[in-house]
């Protein structure tokens, strides 16, 4: 349960309210439809405790009401939410303060998907008004919106109270669907590995999933991975 104002903050597309008959308070009156807003009040409430280098997550549902509040029952997602603050590494005596960058965050759900066998996507988005509109991904696979990841907009930080944070959040029950049954063996290769460094002269305007896009479409028939940098 949340506020009417924060339950629709975090999210592309909100959905109607769902709201209590008879709510103790107005803090606790509506179903929530993110899980980020939540987990931003207990940053807040370590950084207001000298608590700065925080990692939080939560696996829970959020509700989306698509008809009628008063007619029908929201339907039950379950997500995956994270919030990161602070440093990743603290500074000694050889190496500088290492602070958590979009990059960072942007990491941790490529070794998940990994994990998970998944090919996901990241397209720069400016359509979620809670978070940074020049560091903010939405993750897809295939033609299916999974989640999103960003910085939390400086605007929204002060609101909160807190410093520079990033978050994301995932689709669970849709990443639950696309998973797929355990792979079966394939005889390794007698080739030896090799990489190709090529230099490309593209428009500014050229994305980096518009670049992997075109080479994979190539179909090389042992290409295993890209790296662009």
């Amino acid at each position: 349960l949340t506020t009417p104002e924060k339950a629709v903050e975090f999210t592309a597309q909100p959905s109607n309210l769902t709201e209590l008959m008879w709510p103790m308070t107005v803090d606790r009156s509506v179903l929530r439809q993110n899980m980020i807003s939540g987990i931003l009040d207990t940053v807040a409430y370590n950084v207001a405790r000298k608590n700065k280098n925080l990692a939080l997550y939560e696996i829970g549902k959020v509700f989306e009401q698509t008809g009628n509040p008063k007619e029908e029952l929201p339907n039950e997602i379950n997500s995956f939410a994270f919030a990161l603050t602070g440093l990743v590494a603290e500074k000694d005596f050889q190496t500088a303060a290492v602070p958590v960058d979009f990059f960072y965050a942007k990491g941790i759900l490529e070794a998940l998907f990994a994990r998970l066998g998944l090919a996901v996507t990241y397209t720069a988005t400016a359509e979620i008004a809670s978070l940074h509109p020049g560091r903010t991904a939405m993750i897809s696979l295939g033609d299916q919106v999974l989640g999103f990841l960003g910085q939390v907009h400086p605007v929204t930080a002060k609101a909160y109270d807190i410093p520079e944070t990033y978050v994301a959040e995932l689709n669970l029950s849709a990443i639950e669907v696309a998973l797929q049954p355990a792979a079966p063996f394939v005889e390794i290769t007698k080739f030896p590995a090799v990489s190709r460094d090529v230099a490309l002269l593209l428009k500014a305007e050229v994305t980096h999933q518009e670049v992997v896009d075109a080479i994979q479409a190539a179909g090389v028939k042992r290409l295993t991975d890209i790296k662009l940098f």
